[in-house]
C-alpha cells in the first residue's frame, strides 16, 4: 500500500534485505512473486509480472541505502529473472507489457477484460527497468544494460502517447492490448511513484495531473481512489474507494512542486486525523 522509498524513510535497511529474501525465497518457481499467502504459507496469488517489477526498485533502494555490493549480487539474478518475464509480456515493440493490473481486487469493474495494458504496471515496470539500468551498469552486465536502455525509450516514447486522456487530461488506467484503446476509467493509484525516475516519465502532464487530482480526486476527508463521475465509483464497495499511501507519494511531489500550500495544508490535516484514528486508512 505505500510506495518502495518509504521503506527507508526511517533507515531500517535491515528491514529492505528482509523484505527482498523473502519475495525471492516464497516466489513460485514459474510465476514470480506471490501476490497473497495461505495461512500456511502456501501460494494463494501470483502477481501480474510487470507489477512483480517493484523488486528490482526495492534492490536498488537497498544497495543505494547501504553500498552492500554482495547483498546487491546475492539477489541481482533473482531482480533480471523477473525484469526478462516482464520484457517477454512487452506488446507489439511499444514497450508497454502486458497484464491485469495488480489493483484494484476486481478489474472486471475497471473495463480489464484479461487483454490489458495497465498503467499502474507499466508506471511501476519503468520504474524498474530505469533500476535496472543502474544495477546493471554497476554490476557489468552488458546485455541486460542495453536491454533497459531499449526498453526505457520506447516506454518513454509510448506511455503518454497511449495512456494520457487529452480531454480528462489525466491517464486512463487501462487500454485494450489489440486495439490500444483508452478505457474510460481513471485511479489516483494508477500514478505509481515506485522511485524518482517517474518523474521523467511523466513530465510534461505533471500540472495536469494535479490539477486533475485537485479538481476530482480530492475531497474532504481525504483522496478518492476513483472520481465519483466515473462508472467505476465504488463498484465493489472495497478498493475502489480505497485510499493508499502509495497515492500520497505522487500527491505530496506533485502540490511541492508546484507550490501548492493549501493542498499541503490539506494533505496534513487528514494525516493528523487518520492516523490519529486508524493505522490505515484503506476504505
Amino acid at each position: 500500500m505505500s510506495n518502495n522509498s518509504s521503506t527507508a524513510y526511517w533507515g531500517d535497511t535491515e528491514h529492505i534485505k528482509n523484505l527482498l529474501k523473502f519475495y525471492k525465497e516464497t516466489a513460485d518457481p514459474a510465476g514470480g512473486i506471490i501476490h497473497a499467502l495461505t495461512y500456511d504459507m502456501k501460494p494463494k496469488l501470483i502477481s501480474s509480472i510487470p507489477a512483480q517489477c517493484m523488486y528490482i526498485t526495492l534492490l536498488q533502494l537497498y544497495y543505494d541505502q547501504t553500498n552492500d555490493i554482495e547483498g546487491l549480487k546475492d539477489n541481482y539474478e533473482f531482480a533480471k529473472k523477473i525484469f526478462n518475464m516482464a520484457l517477454a509480456t512487452q506488446v507489439k515493440e511499444t514497450g508497454l507489457c502486458l497484464g491485469l493490473s495488480l489493483t484494484p481486487d476486481f478489474m472486471n469493474l475497471t473495463g480489464e477484460t484479461g487483454n490489458d495494458i495497465s498503467a499502474f504496471n507499466n508506471s511501476t515496470f519503468y520504474c524498474a527497468a530505469r533500476s535496472m539500468n543502474r544495477i546493471s551498469a554497476i554490476l557489468g552486465d552488458k546485455e541486460t544494460l542495453k536491454k533497459t536502455q531499449d526498453i526505457i525509450l520506447k516506454i518513454e516514447n509510448n506511455f503518454l502517447k497511449y495512456f494520457f486522456d487529452k480531454e480528462k487530461r489525466y491517464i486512463v488506467s487501462s487500454i485494450d492490448a489489440s486495439t490500444f484503446a483508452q478505457r474510460p476509467d481513471y485511479q489516483s493509484y494508477s500514478l505509481r511513484w515506485e522511485n524518482a525516475y517517474y518523474r521523467d516519465l511523466v513530465d510534461p502532464v505533471f500540472k495536469d495531473c494535479l490539477e486533475f487530482f485537485a479538481s476530482n480526486l480530492v475531497c474532504k476527508p481525504g483522496i478518492r481512489a476513483i472520481p465519483v463521475w466515473c462508472s467505476s465509483y465504488d463498484a465493489d464497495a472495497n478498493q475502489l474507494h480505497s485510499w493508499w499511501p502509495a497515492t500520497d507519494e505522487s500527491f505530496v511531489r506533485m502540490v511541492n512542486e508546484f507550490n501548492r500550500k493549501d493542498l499541503i495544508d490539506q494533505w496534513t490535516g487528514w494525516l493528523t486525523y487518520w492516523y490519529k484514528n486508524l493505522t490505515c486508512p484503506e476504505g
